[in-house]
């Protein structure tokens, strides 16, 4: 399969860390770990400027798995089968796990996940339940298409964005973004000596968007940029979502540290803080 980028936050640094990045938060994020059975937690500091707050706390099991999220206003539960498997996303209703919204994600018989039901009713039937299938699957459990966007456009017509991947040596090597019956994008992939994708390539005419990745010497990824000429850049653009960059940092151990966000002039927009602690 395909060694795309793969940032995942385990994050193991000295407590000290907290004390040389303590940040005042302009927006207050309850820290709910007496309520919260986990392994250990990740404190995400966000810095704007001069603005430094705390963005997120994120609490895992022994399981390196993420177990609940608490942001500004907002907190979700993550519930998983016996497989180790994602099953459930809780949205709670603000802080409030006693209500909220459901998302389950359904799977094949092969555990490749192929759509996701959401609900707010507490007691369903998994088996009447109708799912829309979003992802599709060949015989070697390769992802080929999946709908990555649909809706309704502003002259009140519906659409869908579909991606095909095609594959060579398990590997995607092309990849098509259609929306509705209209070929957005044409793309290649490219990849290093040790397999881990450095390019995406798509063109549609004189259009093109280009994303790249960089990785250092164990395979982290450490940096990310996408170029796109669709819509012209003028000086008065600050920020733009399919021209930007982000960079990533690592401890001695491996977890990553920080993430900094640019936009297409280089210029240094927001910065994460990742900060590890033990539950004692």
């Amino acid at each position: 399969m395909n060694k795309l980028p793969n940032i995942k936050i385990n994050i193991i640094v000295s407590i000290t860390t907290i004390l040389l990045f303590s940040c005042q938060s302009s927006r207050f994020v309850p820290n709910f770990s007496e309520q919260i059975l986990y392994d250990y937690k990740v404190i995400v500091y966000s810095c704007e400027g001069r603005n430094k707050e705390i963005h997120s706390f994120e609490y895992y099991n022994e399981k390196e798995q993420l177990v609940e999220q608490v942001q500004y206003e907002y907190r979700a539960k993550y519930i998983y089968n016996t497989k180790g498997q994602l099953a459930e996303k809780f949205h709670c209703r603000m802080y409030n796990c006693q209500a909220g919204r459901r998302e389950i994600l359904i799977y094949d018989n092969n555990g490749n996940h192929i759509g996701t039901y959401r609900t707010s009713e507490e007691n369903i039937n998994m088996d009447t339940i109708k799912v829309e299938q979003i992802r599709f699957y060949d015989e070697n459990n390769h992802l080929i298409k999946e709908l990555s966007d649909k809706g309704t456009d502003v002259y009140g017509k519906p659409y869908e964005f579909w991606k095909y991947y095609i594959y060579e040596n398990d590997k995607i090597a092309n990849e098509i973004t259609m929306r509705n019956n209209d070929t957005v994008w044409v793309g290649k992939y490219f990849y290093n000596e040790a397999g881990y994708l450095v390019s995406i390539y798509r063109k549609n005419g004189q259009k093109y968007q280009k994303e790249t990745f960089e990785y250092d010497q164990s395979g982290k990824l450490i940096k990310e940029k996408i170029e796109d000429n669709t819509y012209p850049l003028t000086k008065d653009v600050s920020f733009s979502r399919d021209n930007n960059s982000k960079t990533f940092l690592y401890n001695e151990q491996g977890k990553l540290i920080e993430e900094i966000r640019y936009n297409h002039k280089g210029e240094e927009l927001l910065k994460y803080k990742y900060v590890y602690e033990y539950e004692e």
